[in-house]
């Protein structure tokens, strides 16, 4: 360790460090806390077309004032009315009340998820390619699973692909005298050949994404027979919100394919204080633990290869110091000086994520929450309690349910726990590999009856929505599509 009069000979950029392992080992950066699934949908629209929409227009005829009550420039009412009339998109018999009004109504359509902004930030809850938006906030996730599913997928993507050209819904029909004609290409900042996931996927890897590929095989088949579009793409984008929330979870088990894979234990109870919610609380914490240290094996890997060409030894480390985006607080200064206390290279990697995490505005491990909780994977939705459980909302349970049964075919209720587990990792219980598995991960808090219980409770939830039935034998039968009565 230097001295504290001894002057660094370098810095260690954390930003640059970030970026060099999101790039080599993630594929898309969970660095922002406001990530919707609507913004996933976003960049995975326009990385499935190749091309996005210029949104300026649209953006001045929908957005009406900010949420502090600013008309931005241009969007006035006068300025959108006298806009349309020099353009001849306006009828003379609509006046400028009506267009108020229809201004109204398509505001509260399109911005459904709250994340239509001025200045390019727009995301618009819509199914058509004249909605398909250059906006920056957490864009690349569905970037990284247009790519995925165009390699792994390739069915469902182009089923996104066609949904997405054709205008023919209601709101793609009401909205279309507001939009710009025309489209620009558009290919997504990430080299696939530099990703270690796709350019050289281990054994592990690989049979991971073959059983999601399953899963998104499996949805096509039910969601190509749905006859609204609009269902079609909000089942797609569910699909894409839960590979990524299982894409962070399993980065560890993905690249030390030794360390076994973090569980999702759904919680089916009805109290968040039962045992099955604090074993689906720890669940969801061993998952935060895994992404914490798959972050500091990564960072590990970026002092050996990615910083000064992998020239990074402890004594050279100790000279160095700490820097976010050009510049080192104290604080940042205290974490380094412990790791050069500590030796060796990897305790400067646990530092740099835990100066990461103290600096940035976000994190992975609040983009996985946030993730989580607005796509229906996760509860409860505030903030005041950080540790959240799986717990699943209705359409997040339809997908799920779509991507492990073919259409028509009939599953016992073992059969789709087994399904569950292999395709998506996803635990509920009423097995004993169950209760082992989860033994295996340190967590104990549910007893064999409780995991009972809460797959009966998982089975009354399938039948109220008529995608399972009781046998006169007592057999409970799993079926979905054909005559079920959920939508296929």
């Amino acid at each position: 360790m230097t001295a504290d009069n001894t002057a660094p000979t370098d810095k260690v950029e954390i930003e640059q460090a970030r970026v060099w392992v999101e790039e080599e080992y993630v594929g898309f950066s969970p660095s922002t806390s406001s990530v919707k699934p609507v913004h996933i949908a976003n960049g995975l629209y326009r990385t499935v077309l190749e091309a996005r929409a210029n949104t300026s227009a649209l953006n001045r005829a929908v957005l009406a004032s900010t949420t502090k009550g600013v008309v931005p420039k241009g969007h006035s009412l006068d300025d959108v009315y006298g806009s349309l009339e020099q353009q001849d998109r306006i009828d003379d018999d609509v006046s400028k009340d009506d267009l108020m009004k229809l201004r109204k109504m398509l505001y509260l359509m399109l911005n459904a998820d709250h994340a239509i902004y001025e200045g390019g930030m727009e995301s618009y809850s819509a199914g058509y390619a004249g909605f398909v938006s250059n906006d920056r906030i957490g864009q690349d996730g569905g970037e990284f699973v247009a790519l995925w599913l165009g390699r792994y997928a390739p069915e469902l993507h182009e089923l996104v692909k066609s949904d997405l050209a054709s205008p023919y819904d209601i709101i793609s029909i009401v909205t279309a005298p507001l939009m710009d004609d025309g489209m620009s290409v558009y290919h997504p900042p990430l080299d696939e050949d530099r990703l270690a996931c796709f350019r050289q996927p281990n054994p592990v890897i690989a049979q991971r994404f073959a059983d999601l590929a399953a899963a998104a095989t499996t949805l096509y088949q039910h969601i190509s027979q749905q006859e609204n579009k609009l269902l079609r793409l909000r089942q797609a984008v569910l699909f894409a919100c839960f590979l990524l929330t299982r894409h962070l979870a399993w980065l560890e088990h993905y690249y030390l394919p030794d360390i076994p894979p973090a569980i999702f234990l759904l919680d089916f109870s009805s109290r968040s204080d039962s045992a099955i919610a604090r074993a689906s609380q720890l669940a969801y914490n061993r998952v935060c633990q895994s992404i914490c240290r798959f972050y500091t094996w990564a960072f590990d890997d970026y002092l050996a290869r990615g910083w000064h060409g992998g020239i990074a030894l402890a004594a050279e480390l100790a000279t160095t110091e700490p820097s976010y985006k050009g510049k080192t607080s104290t604080e940042a200064r205290q974490y380094w000086r412990l790791a050069a206390a500590e030796g060796g290279s990897n305790p400067y990697a646990q530092a740099i994520y835990d100066i990461l995490a103290m600096e940035a505005q976000s994190n992975p491990i609040n983009y996985l929450r946030q993730l989580g909780i607005r796509s229906g994977l996760m509860l409860p939705a505030g903030n005041r309690q950080p540790i959240k459980r799986f717990a699943v909302r209705q359409d997040m349970l339809e997908m799920l349910v779509r991507g492990a049964v073919a259409p028509g075919k009939s599953v016992t209720m073992d059969e789709l726990l087994e399904l569950f587990w292999q395709r998506y990792g996803i635990i509920i219980g009423g097995r004993s590999e169950d209760e082992a598995r989860l033994l295996e991960a340190n967590i104990y808090q549910a007893d064999t009856q409780e995991l009972q219980q809460n797959a009966q409770n998982f089975a009354m939830r399938l039948q109220d929505l008529n995608f399972a039935q009781l046998l006169a034998d007592g057999v409970l039968e799993v079926r979905v599509g054909g005559n079920d009565a959920a939508g296929d």
